[in-house]
Protein backbone atom coordinates (compact mmCIF):
# COMPACT_ATOMS: atom_id res chain seq x y z
CA UNK A 1 0.00 0.00 0.00
CA UNK A 2 2.91 2.05 0.12
CA UNK A 3 4.24 1.39 -2.73
CA UNK A 4 0.72 2.21 -4.34
CA UNK A 5 0.08 5.95 -2.26
CA UNK A 6 3.84 7.41 -3.30
CA UNK A 7 3.30 6.67 -6.89
CA UNK A 8 -0.31 7.79 -6.83
CA UNK A 9 1.03 10.91 -5.49
CA UNK A 10 3.62 11.64 -8.42
CA UNK A 11 0.83 10.99 -11.06
CA UNK A 12 -1.83 13.33 -9.04
CA UNK A 13 -1.37 16.76 -10.01
CA UNK A 14 -3.79 18.63 -7.38
CA UNK A 15 -4.29 17.78 -3.77
CA UNK A 16 -6.15 14.91 -2.91
CA UNK A 17 -8.79 13.28 -0.62
CA UNK A 18 -8.44 9.18 -0.77
CA UNK A 19 -11.16 7.29 1.01
CA UNK A 20 -9.81 4.30 2.54
CA UNK A 21 -11.74 1.89 5.07
CA UNK A 22 -9.72 0.76 8.45
CA UNK A 23 -7.84 -1.96 7.15
CA UNK A 24 -4.92 -2.80 9.27
CA UNK A 25 -2.77 -2.23 6.30
CA UNK A 26 -4.18 1.57 5.87
CA UNK A 27 -2.73 2.73 9.01
CA UNK A 28 0.45 4.44 9.99
CA UNK A 29 1.19 4.65 6.10
CA UNK A 30 3.52 7.82 5.53
CA UNK A 31 1.05 10.23 3.45
CA UNK A 32 2.55 12.57 1.21
CA UNK A 33 1.68 16.10 1.03
CA UNK A 34 -0.63 16.30 -1.87
CA UNK A 35 -2.83 13.23 -0.64
CA UNK A 36 -5.51 13.77 2.12
CA UNK A 37 -6.81 10.62 3.82
CA UNK A 38 -10.31 10.25 5.45
CA UNK A 39 -10.99 7.11 7.16
CA UNK A 40 -14.65 5.71 6.40
CA UNK A 41 -16.54 5.15 9.78
CA UNK A 42 -15.93 1.87 11.57
CA UNK A 43 -18.84 -0.97 11.00
CA UNK A 44 -20.44 1.02 8.30
CA UNK A 45 -20.09 -1.75 5.34
CA UNK A 46 -22.43 0.45 3.44
CA UNK A 47 -20.42 3.28 2.68
CA UNK A 48 -17.97 1.24 1.40
CA UNK A 49 -18.74 0.54 -2.46
CA UNK A 50 -16.95 -2.99 -2.25
CA UNK A 51 -18.76 -4.16 0.46
CA UNK A 52 -22.04 -4.56 -2.16
CA UNK A 53 -19.12 -6.30 -4.52
CA UNK A 54 -18.53 -9.55 -2.00
CA UNK A 55 -22.54 -9.72 -1.15
CA UNK A 56 -22.97 -10.06 -4.95
CA UNK A 57 -20.50 -13.19 -5.38
CA UNK A 58 -21.76 -14.47 -2.22
CA UNK A 59 -24.98 -15.16 -3.26
CA UNK A 60 -23.65 -16.26 -7.31
CA UNK A 61 -21.75 -18.99 -5.29
CA UNK A 62 -24.89 -19.99 -3.02
CA UNK A 63 -27.12 -20.27 -6.08
CA UNK A 64 -25.25 -23.11 -7.10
Amino acid sequence: MQVFIEEFAKHVKENIILVMDGAGWHKGLKIPGNIEILYLSPYSPELNPVERLWQYIKAAGAKK
